[in-house]
């Protein structure tokens, strides 16, 4: 469901349970993180990332269903915290949380590795490093080839286009001024 951009049905589904049941399952709980983010709702997303690190480091009770996603949480919080600090223009710190989810994520978790590869081309074009930002959305672009993301291939292709035009509008004469070109 991911993969086709359901998340407002995921949403639905898991804020349809009782709260104490979602938080108790960490992968349900970061699920509907992601289901939150991509609907634009980041209030309260934080304290659901703290309760799943809780579950991790053993420090709470937990339910575990399907341990393959639990073993990928530590990369999908980082690449949360990541997309939220993109989001409050802390850049660094976007950019170091994207580069952890790098570290952590399995060579195989293409969806991990080009979602971070996505917050460092976004981090990187809203500083103004259009190159860097280009790249990012390269590689990004072929982990998501790798698991038919193909809406977010879309959505990765049209922010290379924006950067080339961007870069292209750059380069142009009096494009650096305030002032418009005479000719």
């Amino acid at each position: 469901m991911r993969r086709s951009r359901q998340e407002a049905t995921i949403r639905g589904w898991l804020e349809a349970l009782p709260d104490d049941v979602v938080r108790v399952r960490p992968v349900l709980n970061v699920g509907l993180v992601g289901a939150l983010a991509s609907t634009g709702e980041f209030e309260g997303i934080e304290a659901r990332l703290g309760d799943a690190e809780r579950c991790l480091g053993g420090t709470a009770d937990m339910v575990v269903v399907d341990e393959t996603q639990f073993r990928s949480l530590p990369g999908a919080i980082e690449m949360y915290r990541a997309a939220l600090a993109l989001i409050a223009g802390d850049l660094p710190r976007a950019v170091a949380h994207a580069r952890r989810v790098l570290e952590l994520a399995p060579e195989d978790d293409h969806l991990e590795r080009g979602a971070a590869a996505a917050l460092l081309g976004l981090a990187s074009w809203t500083g103004g490093d259009l190159e860097a930002g280009y790249q990012a959305y390269v590689a990004c672009v072929a982990e998501f080839r790798l698991v038919g993301h193909i809406a977010d291939i879309l959505g990765c292709s049209i922010a290379m286009a924006d950067i080339r035009s961007s870069k292209a509008a750059s380069a142009t004469p009096c494009a650096s001024t305030s002032r418009p070109c005479s000719w």
